[in-house]
C-alpha cells in the first residue's frame, strides 16, 4: 500500500500535515448510523470496530459515503493515508480512489473488443519464420589478447 502514497506524490497531490487520529470513543460526538450500517458494523471483527471507533467523526462519516470497492480499499490503508484522503479536495479524492482501485484490482475492466475485431475463423495456420545466424567457427587453442583491432575471439587483459 506504500505505492499509493508514491502514486499520489507522482501525480502532484500536495498534502499538508494531517492531525493524528483522535480517540472519539465515548466522547458524545459519535455519528448516527442507520440500521443497515449498524448491521454491517456488527459483522466486523473486533479489531476493525476498534479501529473505526478510533477515527475522528469526520473520518467515520466519510467512510459511510464510500462505495463498496472504496470501503475495501479504505481498510487496506493505514490511518495517515486515510487522513490524507480525508483532507483532499473532492477532485483529488476521486483521483486518489482511481489510483487505489487500480492498485488493488477493483478498477473497472477495459471495454471488451468489438465483434468485428474478433475472428470466428477456426482454421488458424501458424507459420514458423526461423532465422539462421552465421556464427564464427569455434576457436582451437588459446585465445589471443584483445586489442584495438581485435575484439572477437580474444581474451580481455
Amino acid at each position: 500500500m506504500k505505492t499509493i502514497l508514491a502514486t499520489a506524490a507522482a501525480i502532484g497531490l500536495a498534502i499538508t500535515a494531517s492531525p493524528v487520529m483522535a480517540d472519539n470513543h465515548g466522547s458524545g460526538d459519535d455519528i448516527m448510523l442507520n440500521a443497515q450500517q449498524k448491521t454491517m458494523m456488527e459483522t466486523w471483527p473486533a479489531n476493525r470496530k476498534e479501529t473505526y471507533m478510533g477515527w475522528p467523526k469526520e473520518a467515520q462519516a466519510y467512510y459511510w459515503t464510500l462505495s463498496e470497492d472504496q470501503k475495501q480499499g479504505w481498510w487496506m490503508l493505514d490511518d495517515p493515508q486515510r487522513l490524507q484522503i480525508l483532507g483532499m479536495t473532492p477532485a483529488d479524492q476521486a483521483m486518489a480512489w482511481r489510483s487505489i482501485a487500480t492498485q488493488i484490482g477493483t478498477a473497472p475492466a477495459a471495454p471488451a473488443m468489438s465483434a468485428r475485431t474478433t475472428s470466428t475463423n477456426s482454421d488458424v495456420r501458424f507459420v514458423s519464420n526461423a532465422v539462421v545466424q552465421n556464427a564464427p567457427a569455434p576457436h582451437n587453442g588459446e585465445y589471443p589478447v584483445c586489442n584495438d583491432g581485435r575484439t572477437d575471439n580474444c581474451v580481455n587483459p
